[in-house]
């Protein structure tokens, strides 16, 4: 009852990976790369849950099933590699890649008749029927262990690659936010969550607790179930996750060379800006964001603040805090009737500790330094 159980929960699971696979290749996008390795992912995700499907039967211990688990090795690397292509735009595979195929080609060894581990006491056992074991006892547990520290290893880099998007993406899109971004981080705790239970079982696996085993196993094929449907339903929901819609959800991992005609056109959107933050001021207005700088600019947010981080060098808030300044230091110098605190909010700051701050940064000294140097400065003329 328990295998049957178990046979039907991988075969919907295995069902509903291809399903996804096959709608994330041939969904329209520019982008196709992040599909792919998603749909690639999927389908060794299928793989692997086909060994509940086939334990018990003839192929289990065979060399295609023994095959079938090295499989296991490329889901890391494909995962990382859907994350980093998802969140970065100009991203493409490269040779030294491969790299990654490594821990693959370790295991695929592992799985030639006999035992490949020169530290282990041979193993080889031939049954009544002839068949060699394909994977030794030693060799599942080296498996095993590799999986895991891998596992681990690759979501510490996603980890790594999650918090440096989204610190880079703060900088280059002040209010905006990257829905990509949020459900990577939600599939990447749902991931952890269900291989943390998996190396549980594993451990689990090793005792004589068969209930609890056979429990923990029931339960991680429950929740790789409602992950996948987790995700169908993502796609179903939100398909500008996969289609690329969101033009603020992804960044350049690197600046692009521009061509001459776009460096041009750049130079022409520098210029009209910078005569548009001279003449109209719009950064006295406290409540001055990037989404209203660009209405008023007619660009999206994000062509704007391209145009900022590539052109000025500097984030929206630094851009417009640096107007606020130059201006202050003005007021500062020729209205010394008014208080520190006066300019601030005449200028646009709606706290003193950012006045300070953005000042300081700028001028590297305080505003009420700032204005006695002056006032010094105009007594010794």
């Amino acid at each position: 009852m328990f295998d049957q159980a178990l046979a039907i929960i991988s075969i919907l699971i295995c069902f509903m990976c291809v399903v996804l696979a096959a709608f994330l290749i041939a969904v329209p996008t520019e982008r196709k790369l992040p599909n792919w390795l998603f749909a690639i992912f999927l389908i060794l995700t299928a793989m692997d849950v086909s060994a509940w499907i086939v334990m018990g039967s003839d192929l289990a211990g065979s060399w295609p099933d023994a095959a079938r688990s090295s499989l296991g090795a490329l889901q890391m690397p494909v995962f990382v590699g859907f994350f980093v292509t998802s969140l970065y735009s100009n991203v493409r595979l490269k040779w030294r890649d491969c790299v990654h195929m490594v821990p693959f080609l370790v295991m695929l060894l592992l799985t030639l008749p006999g035992e490949q581990l020169p530290w282990a006491i041979d193993e080889t056992v031939v049954s009544p029927d002839s068949r060699t074991l394909y994977m030794t006892q030693t060799e599942l547990v080296f498996g095993l262990i590799v999986s895991h520290v891998q596992y681990y290893t690759y979501i510490a880099a996603v980890i790594v690659i999650l918090l440096r998007f989204r610190s880079r993406f703060q900088q280059m899109f002040a209010d905006s936010r990257s829905e990509v971004f949020r459900w990577l981080s939600q599939l990447l705790i749902v991931s952890i969550y269900a291989h943390t239970l998996t190396l549980v079982r594993s451990f689990v696996s090793f005792g004589t607790m068969t209930s609890l085993f056979q429990g923990l196993q029931l339960s991680g094929a429950l929740i790789v179930l409602s992950v996948v449907t987790w995700v169908t339903l993502k796609a179903l929901l939100h398909p500008e996750i996969f289609r690329g819609i969101d033009g603020t959800s992804s960044i350049p991992l690197k600046r692009e060379a521009k061509p001459t005609s776009d460096t041009r056109s750049i130079s022409a959107e520098k210029k009209r800006l910078v005569t548009h933050m001279d003449g109209t001021r719009p950064y006295l207005d406290p409540e001055l964001n990037l989404k209203t700088l660009a209405d008023q600019m007619a660009f999206t947010p994000r062509e704007l603040s391209e145009l900022i981080n590539l052109e000025f060098g500097v984030h929206f808030f630094d851009f417009v805090n640096g107007y606020r300044v130059d201006t202050a230091k003005v007021m500062l110098t020729d209205q010394p009737e008014r208080t520190v605190l006066d300019v601030l909010y005449a200028v646009g700051f709606n706290s003193k500790s950012s006045f300070n701050t953005a000042f300081k940064k700028r001028t590297h000294m305080t505003p009420s330094a700032f204005r006695k140097s002056r006032d010094l400065a105009r007594s010794m003329a």
